[in-house]
């Protein structure tokens, strides 16, 4: 399990570099929003990005929430206001690379 929320962390961390959003879980080419697992969608907020990982990596069930988690523990507040709140994708995705790396 640990394995599977490292590759879930890491996977979302590459997700947000290549494209982060605020507001929506994913975001198309026109900045709309879109469903997670939608062939258009190319941004992420971290939470939208560690569910796509989970997906495309097909992960074990629970593997996102325990990411959800985890990233709450370390940030202190909600996954989603983490993100939204003034934040870069920078450092949405180092946080991410982090807790992997821990």
């Amino acid at each position: 399990m640990v394995e599977a929320l490292k590759r879930a962390l890491k996977g979302a961390a590459d997700l947000v570099d290549a494209g982060w959003c605020q507001g929506e879980f994913a975001m198309d080419v026109t900045g709309m929003g879109c469903k997670i697992g939608s062939k258009r969608a190319i941004r992420f907020c971290a939470i939208g990005a560690i569910h796509r990982a989970c997906i495309e990596e097909r992960l074990p069930p629970g593997t996102a929430a325990r990411a959800k988690t985890a990233i709450q523990n370390a940030t202190g507040v909600a996954v989603s206001r983490w993100n939204d709140d003034a934040r870069t994708a920078d450092e949405v995705s180092g946080m991410m690379r982090a807790i992997a790396a821990a």
